[in-house]
């Protein structure tokens, strides 16, 4: 069963030595222009290793591998988890060096936490943990699916206080992840992996 680990209450100053408020940084105006492409403090999003690795111990399977899952620019090390029903999307978590975590599912899902990072974006800590941890219960629960259309695949994840789906254009996404059998898996409608492993 999952828990939450203890999230720190984590402060940083800027040049002036005032309290950065991460996440609510930018009104109506929107960032500066000198914040774009620009990370004063990636280790606000450290805490996030911890909330990966509680949600890996909960899923209740040691790893089957990992390997170079995000191309080129992601990390080169992974763990993946094979579910216990064969109908349920696999998962694949990484921490990454910024520090973040990545995460796969499915044939071909691919999602980060924080999805940029840069002070512009403003991501705050506390929001990236719960899109974490809902992305990873939504695929754990069965309620993400992926199809393909021609030259298009199709995702839809539904999480408890909404929804997201969208399209891309098969070429433009990574690779899709092989099956037990090694055999690239088909989109489809994911099944739930097993009745209450999250409690």
């Amino acid at each position: 069963m999952y828990v939450r680990p203890g999230i720190p209450s984590l402060e940083f100053r800027d040049e002036s030595g005032d309290v950065i408020p991460y996440g609510e940084r930018w009104g109506m105006a929107g960032p500066r222009e000198d914040t774009y492409s620009v990370t004063a403090h990636p280790e606000r999003f450290a805490p996030l290793h911890d909330v990966a690795r509680a949600l890996m111990d909960s899923l209740g399977v040691e790893p089957t591998g990992g390997g170079a899952v995000f191309g080129p620019l992601g990390p080169q090390q992974s763990l993946r988890f094979d579910p216990p029903n064969t109908d349920a999307a696999p998962v694949v978590i990484a921490l990454t060096e910024f520090p973040g975590v990545r995460v796969r599912a499915g044939a071909y899902y691919s999602a980060a936490f924080p999805t940029c990072g840069c002070d512009a974006c403003d991501e705050g800590l506390l929001d990236m943990v719960e899109q974490l941890e809902q992305a990873v219960f939504a695929i754990l629960d069965g309620r993400f699916s992926e199809s393909v259309s021609g030259a298009w695949l199709a995702q839809s994840i539904e999480f408890d206080d909404g929804s997201s789906s969208g399209r891309t254009l098969v070429e433009n996404a990574l690779p899709p992840l092989d099956g037990r059998d090694g055999a690239p898996l088909e989109p489809r409608a994911w099944e739930p992996w097993a009745p209450g492993l999250l409690g």
